[in-house]
């Protein structure tokens, strides 16, 4: 069910990347999450490959992705193949023919669709041209325009037809490309004025708007639509970014995305219906009244009595006299789940009760509730809060445990928290703070936004808690763990590239670069090393000594049995001088990708800027 997807599916890659299974198509509120798990249809994507296509590309060439297409139609599988842009530039075999062979490799692997990335326009505007026309796969933006006949430039919306469903995908082009290629590659010949656009606008709206007139457009014909994008996450290029894009429209199922070379998968984005979407499939499914302005409090538990379920039972029918509806999955002890039963046969369309569990009903759940409750009366961690507020559900807690550690009270008079608490294991005080919510909800909703927006940013991954784990070492032991010695060579191969826009990964431009000087390189190590052994050597044979001269008791007998090898550690050359071939040998080494920096000018990054410039 289409609705029920509540969070679009934001996609990144860097490097030549294939996600597999990045889309299912067929079940609710997911998509990318659970690779290989899904029936209907698999999504293979690339972006940002920038010519990287022999044994010393970073991640896959474009024969293995076309034998990984192959074996997935082989197996009879449903599957795409599709490109976010930025492919015919980045090294030699992209300049040597301006991308005609990058174009013929990607049309033998068997792509069916492609949106351009900014580098895409590297040899100029007519060329850029002729790349797309030499392509067997349509190319897509939703907002690259002519300005003097007023219509796109390419196609907006392609449209596969697949079991029975059909599948859009939207292309977007970064407004970036006009500082990120060059200005007057959009400009007439005399470079009076501009015939091309590419949508943005100094505040997002103009992109906005493109792709939000694309997506409904799409959703006249097809079940599903796709985001396929180069726009990247980087706040630099904001207010152009996918994340803004999506939360900007509505109708996508999923986004693939290209540009700012970030990994991220399976990351969640709320859109501009998200919410409303899912709360409206939620009461269709589970029979409650289509009430859009009346809060839905969930409860997705086992049916146990330290899940705090006996408060519920003294003031149940409190709860129900409150403008809200409530909705409960789970299973225990047969006498909860008799009460919540009868319960919901006292109160038709405003309750609901399944009994038992079901994984996709419990995800539908946490995205269509608006507040979610665990009274518990212990609760160790806890998961579903810390769910329900990923899906925008605020929630209602007890202060025990794990629920105290990671919901914060709502404060009203300074607007902060993150759900809504109670101390007390009081059926009195569950209620008062119930209340609250519900009116919050009700008398106040920028408010109650602001709070869902406050714990929809919460952080509880693995990287908050390794880091929390890494000061704590560090306050003990008195060493920095933040700055780890893993990190170092990461940072020293970022250091040459000062520009931030440069759409070639320094670490990519080292690699390649350091082929040919490697042997050069190598020596002089090899020498520093053989030093090192040197040293060390004699130093062994000093202790070894020692023990000799004291058996012997003879001092004379002692000295000579160390001054011989401190002499010869002495007398070996340090070979200082081999310290500034390697220094040499280093500079070489990234001098390419100050080449490649000094091709992207730092260009003004609006539009609007970029155009003064140019008159």
């Amino acid at each position: 069910m289409k609705q029920l997807i509540s969070r679009r599916s934001f996609l990144k890659a860097a490097g030549v990347t294939t996600a597999v299974a990045a889309v299912s198509l067929g079940a609710p509120a997911a998509s990318a999450c659970y690779p290989g798990s899904f029936k209907d249809i698999t999504i293979l994507y690339t972006n940002d490959v920038h010519t990287y296509i022999d044994k010393k590309s970073p991640e896959l060439t474009y024969a293995a992705i076309a034998a990984l297409k192959k074996s997935y139609q082989d197996a009879g599988k449903n599957v795409l193949l599709v490109d976010a842009g930025d492919h015919i530039q980045g090294t030699a075999y992209g300049s040597m023919d301006e991308g005609a062979s990058i174009i013929q490799l990607m049309n033998a692997a068997g792509y069916d669709v492609a949106t351009p990335g900014n580098h895409e326009f590297d040899y100029g505007m007519a060329r850029a041209k002729e790349v797309m026309a030499e392509a067997d796969f349509p190319y897509l933006s939703s907002n690259w325009v002519n300005l003097p006949l007023g219509n796109r430039v390419l196609p907006d919306v392609k449209y596969f037809t697949i079991g029975g469903r059909v599948i859009a995908f939207v292309g977007i082009t970064t407004p970036e490309t006009f500082t990120k290629s060059t200005p007057a590659y959009f400009m007439d010949k005399s470079q009076s004025r501009y015939i091309y656009d590419i949508l943005g606008g100094d505040d997002g709206q103009k992109l906005y708007k493109a792709v939000q007139k694309s997506i409904d457009k799409a959703k006249v014909l097809a079940d599903y639509v796709i985001g396929l994008g180069h726009l990247g996450v980087d706040p630099s290029s904001s207010p152009w970014t996918s994340k803004e894009v999506i939360e900007h429209t509505s109708g996508f199922d999923a986004f693939i995305d290209g540009h700012s070379h970030t990994k991220m998968e399976c990351e969640w984005v709320k859109d501009l219906s998200g919410k409303a979407a899912d709360k409206t499939a939620l009461q269709n499914l589970m029979g409650l009244n289509e009430e859009p302005n009346t809060p839905i409090i969930a409860m997705v538990s086992r049916l146990v009595s330290h899940k705090g379920l006996d408060l519920l039972r003294e003031v149940m029918g409190d709860i129900m006299e409150l403008p809200a509806q409530f909705v409960v999955l789970g299973s225990g002890d047969a006498g909860y789940e008799e009460f919540f039963r009868r319960t919901a046969e006292r109160y038709p369309g405003r309750m609901a009760v399944r009994l038992g569990y079901n994984e996709a009903l419990s995800m539908a759940i946490y995205a269509g509730a608006d507040l979610f409750l665990m009274p518990s009366r212990s609760e160790p961690c806890g998961l579903s809060q810390m769910i329900s507020m990923r899906y925008g559900t605020v929630p209602i807690v007890r202060e025990t445990g794990g629920l105290k550690d990671t919901v914060q009270p709502y404060e009203a008079w300074r607007d902060a928290g993150t759900g809504f608490t109670f101390a007390n294991y009081s059926s009195a005080d569950m209620l008062h703070v119930i209340r609250e919510a519900v009116y919050l909800y009700k008398d106040y909703p920028d408010a109650f936004a602001r709070l869902r927006d406050r714990a929809m940013a919460q952080d509880f991954s693995w990287n908050r808690s390794a880091g929390d784990y890494l000061r704590i070492y560090g306050a003990v032991t008195g060493l920095s763990w933040e700055k780890s010695a893993p990190e170092a060579p990461a940072a020293e191969a970022a250091a040459p590239t000062e520009e931030p826009v440069i759409e070639v990964p320094a670490e990519e431009a080292v690699v390649s670069a350091a082929e040919p000087v490697s042997e050069t390189a190598a020596k002089p190590a090899a020498k520093k090393a053989a030093r090192k052994t040197a040293v060390k050597k004699p130093a062994a044979k000093k202790t070894t000594t020692r023990k000799t001269a004291a058996k012997a008791t003879t001092k004379k007998a002692a000295e000579k049995a160390v001054e011989k090898p401190t002499e010869k550690a002495a007398e070996k050359p340090v070979e200082k001088p081999a310290e500034e071939p390697v220094k040499k040998t280093a500079a070489k080494t990234m001098a390419p990708a100050d080449t490649v920096e000094t091709t992207q000018p730092v260009q003004p990054k609006k539009k609007g800027a970029a155009k003064k410039a140019a008159k």
